[in-house]
């Protein structure tokens, strides 16, 4: 698999560890959060589609509870950092913002 040309660049926006919205999160909420932040970097789209970013592959991937992870998503949700559909589709909010000189792909609602 060919390696992209914009891994090196993405780096954690230090900025969002004094938030006040990130820091009212439980400890185990904001470990969750970062572990989204990650994956939509990672896939370079901010809507992370419930068909194959749900709830259950959140939790297989950071290793924690369902169940736990479903409540952890609604807290975040409550704060405003991510949108969390009722297909489990989840948006990360800013993710793009922060990463602008990454090439995204452009994935709509409507696209999935």
């Amino acid at each position: 698999m060919p390696r992209r040309k914009d891994a090196i660049f993405a780096k954690i926006d230090c900025k969002i560890l004094h938030a006040q919205r990130y820091n009212q999160l439980k400890l185990g909420d904001r470990a969750i959060y970062l572990g989204l932040w990650i994956l939509a970097v990672r896939e370079r789209t901010a809507l992370l589609p419930g068909y194959k970013y749900g709830a259950s592959y959140v939790a297989f991937t950071l290793h924690v509870d369902c169940r736990t992870c479903k409540s952890a998503l609604a807290r975040i949700a409550q704060k405003e950092l991510i949108d969390y559909l009722p297909d489990e589709s989840i948006i990360v909010k800013g993710v793009m913002e922060c990463h602008d000189k990454l090439d995204w792909q452009q994935v709509h609602l409507k696209d999935i």
